[in-house]
């Protein structure tokens, strides 16, 4: 008896109609049927249902395997049941191509609800080849239309979807306005809309991170809330979808390339286009100097905490929905390895020192008193100099003794030999901590010390500082940037937060007095 197989499949990428739950039950109650009809039996594991693009193999993984199992097999003569053509493909002609040359290969009968197709009679083989060419181009068609009505709603400045941004709601229950027709509209949601209008009126002049705290959001969520432009009033198309791995993605596009309304939509906007475009002129002054895996813009990496635990930072990039966007790479003690974006944390970083450097007077008192302080400390007695030079010299003399012992006596060889290894190896260390004693630096606070223009000029010009100026800043003047990652079980995305980014302490000894 030939082996029988139930195909069954649904594809929610392609936006179909209909949005019954039960339609692949309903596709395997009735294909099962017609099989005992005609005295097949197939078995459960011969029963295959899929929810999965018809234009790809990844997305149908369970497909895939069927074709490679038809494919080892032969000419099995197996009849494949489906409930129409289309539902074997709706791919473009070269993978369309390569399944239809397996089931004709191995001999397949293809059955559906109404005609069987024998793919080893020519006649039959063309008709099957024609069913799915035709049903690429019904999916085609109706990709046309869809597109030619998002360009539509997009002209007359309508959102394309009925998914309400932040701050609205979709009232589905709208009355129809003249001259358009039937459709649901956004509407305000008073308290979220407040907190709209407030992130994009104290955006200029505050970073992302700081918003994002203050107003309790996360911080994807500030950002993509002010790079939207559905805030205008005139909901632009200003990303696009990708397909990535098989997965779709949305891509947020540069606003030189937002196509944007005709005429404004049917309701009412959190901001005016000038403010935001000052909005984004704003963000963008502050991400542009983040390139994509250099050497530079790492500045804030010697500062990291995770967890409470100073981590290894190192420059890298990951793929974030999709595209590349600088990270950095956390390599905790115990080796755990997390990411974060070095735009936020840079963000986070820059407004407390700039805080700090608008206050160049109390700058210049804290770094005179802790010049002074340190100075005192580090400032070596001569007698703990003497002492090491005097242990210098006595193991010289014991190195000068042992080999003199050596020479006289040939008994101790091995063990006289190890005793000189480890003097000349305390010799060394001798050597290196007289040398660090004597020539210690005012460590932190130099790179302050050696700015070539006034705290005030670099805040005023911070962005067109060199990275290795951003870095010395930094370290002299931050003890720390204390970042958290969560990771809650079964979700693959993890919550990140900057929980608070400290000031060195001879600073903060300043402040607080």
């Amino acid at each position: 008896m030939a082996a029988a197989w139930v195909y069954t499949r649904k594809s929610r990428a392609l936006g179909d109609p209909d949005d019954d739950p039960y339609i692949l039950a309903h596709q395997r109650e009735a294909l099962l049927r017609l099989a005992t009809q005609q005295g097949l039996q197939v078995p459960p594991d011969h029963v295959i249902e899929e929810i999965g693009s018809g234009e790809h193999l990844t997305t149908r993984p369970r497909f895939a395997a069927l074709l490679e199992t038809l494919q080892k097999e032969g000419n099995s003569g197996a009849v494949l049941y489906v409930s129409g053509i289309e539902r074997i493909s709706r791919a473009g002609m070269a993978l369309a191509g390569q399944i239809f040359e397996v089931l004709v290969t191995a001999g397949v009968c293809i059955q559906t609800t109404t005609q069987r197709y024998d793919l080893t009679d020519n006649n039959q083989r063309l008709f099957v080849w024609f069913s799915m060419g035709l049903g690429r181009h019904g999916l085609d068609a109706y990709r046309e239309a869809v597109k030619a009505r998002k360009e539509q709603l997009l002209r007359d400045g309508e959102p394309v979807t009925g998914a309400a941004p932040y701050g609205y709601c979709w009232n589905k229950n709208a009355e129809k306005l003249p001259g358009q027709p039937p459709r649901g509209r956004l509407e305000v949601d008073p308290g979220p809309f407040a907190v709209v209008r407030a992130l994009f009126q104290e955006a200029p002049a505050m970073s992302i991170v700081t918003l994002a705290q203050r107003y309790h959001l996360s911080h994807s969520r500030v950002r993509y809330i002010l790079r939207n432009p559905v805030y205008t009033g005139y909901p632009a198309q200003h990303c696009r979808m990708l397909r990535v791995d098989g997965k779709r993605w949305m891509q947020l596009l540069p606003p030189d390339q937002w196509k944007w309304p005709e005429r404004p939509g049917n309701y009412p906007p959190a901001v005016s286009r000038a403010q935001f475009a000052a909005v984004q002129q704003a963000i963008d002054s502050r991400f542009s100097r983040y390139a994509r895996g250099k050497a530079i813009n790492g500045w804030c990496r010697d500062l990291l905490f995770l967890q409470g635990e100073r981590v290894h930072a190192s420059l890298t990039s990951q793929p974030w929905r999709p595209g590349h966007v600088p990270v950095y790479r956390l390599v905790a003690a115990d080796g755990t390895v997390s990411f974060y974006p070095r735009a936020a944390i840079h963000s986070a970083a820059e407004d407390r020192l700039l805080a700090a450097l608008s206050q160049p007077q109390l700058l210049a008192e804290a770094f005179a008193l802790e010049s002074e302080a340190r100075a005192q400390a580090e400032q070596q007695p001569a007698d703990r100099l003497d002492r090491q030079r005097h242990q210098l010299i006595s193991a010289r003399q014991q190195l000068v003794g042992l080999k003199l012992q050596f020479a006289a006596d040939d008994e101790d060889r091995l063990a006289l030999r190890e005793a000189e290894q480890k003097l000349k190896r305390e010799i060394e260390a001798l050597k290196n901590e007289v040398a660090t004693a004597v020539q210690q630096p005012l460590r932190g606070l130099a790179p302050l010390a050696a700015l070539p223009v006034s705290p005030a000029e670099i805040g005023a010009a911070w962005n067109d500082q060199p990275e290795d100026m951003k870095r010395a800043v930094a370290n002299a003047l931050l003890a720390g940037i204390h970042l958290e990652i969560e990771r809650a079980p079964g979700r693959r995305n993890a919550t990140r937060r900057i929980l608070r980014v400290d000031y060195a302490p001879w600073y903060a000894r300043v402040l607080e007095g």
